[in-house]
């Protein structure tokens, strides 16, 4: 992977305003803690941040900073009505409400209007940014698959997994097929995207290098590896993940 794309997703999280982190069907625990992890360091930039998790959320995720703002839509939806009025003007538009029916009133200025001139449409909220996280397919956002492809043809997409299988499907992708852990990638590269460590990001990402939420061990105090990581100290390791420590801290709690 060229350093390329990561001079690529720097500018991009540095000049969004509005991100949504994306979590799909296929996301595992690794994913969903490198999606809290990143919503806690863009939150520290004061970036307008949305979080959706269509997959599976164990249990334990309620204990991880930030997992009570996951949602399972990109928000809400306005209505678009769109009107091609082919040369025949118009002379006003009113609206009339009854009971709970609006009616839309457009006057021609000359002629008649067919129903075939008008279409309409269902937009979400205007987005800079779009992240997924370990979605290795567009089928992967299951529900959300139809509008997340509208979206790609108008806006960016950072596509971050490290399964060899993965589409490539985003304007930027970062494939780190020979890592164990996304979370491990991105306590790497957290600098190389400009961005600053803080405590809840360092929460998430140590308990998503946990094998899984089922096999937790407390042989390492959290406290002391979450300092270690802030102040850039050396971490203990394990032969499973050769460049870049797998730590297991206590369970999180409240």
């Amino acid at each position: 992977m060229t350093e390329n794309v990561h001079a690529d997703i720097k500018e991009q999280l540095s000049q969004a305003k509005r991100i949504v982190l994306l979590g799909g069907i296929s996301t595992d625990w690794d994913g969903l803690c490198s999606l809290l992890a990143f919503y806690h360091l863009l939150r520290g930039r004061g970036v307008e941040t949305r979080l959706v998790m269509i997959g599976h959320r164990p249990p334990e995720t309620d204990k991880l900073p930030g997992a009570i703002h996951l949602a399972r839509e990109l928000g809400p939806q306005r209505l678009e009505v769109v009107f091609d009025t082919e040369n025949l003007g118009v002379e006003k538009i009113d609206y009339l409400l009854v009971g709970q029916k609006l009616h839309l009133i457009v006057y021609p200025g000359q002629g008649s209007y067919r129903k075939s001139q008008v279409a309409s449409y269902l937009r979400g909220d205007d987005l800079d940014l779009m992240v997924a996280f370990k979605i290795s397919t567009l089928d992967d956002f299951g529900p959300l698959k139809e509008d997340i492809r509208r979206r790609l043809e108008e806006k960016p997409l950072v596509n971050l997994d490290i399964r060899a299988e993965n589409q490539k499907y985003g304007r930027y992708n970062l494939i780190e097929s020979g890592t164990e852990s996304l979370c491990a990638v991105i306590m790497q590269r957290i600098e190389d995207w400009g961005l600053t460590w803080n405590r809840e990001a360092a929460d998430c990402l140590l308990a998503g290098l946990r094998p899984s939420p089922a096999s937790l061990k407390t042989e390492v105090p959290a406290e002391k590896n979450i300092t270690a990581i802030i102040e850039n100290e050396p971490l203990p390791s394990e032969n499973s993940l050769p460049t870049v420590p797998r730590i297991y801290p206590s369970p999180l709690t409240d």
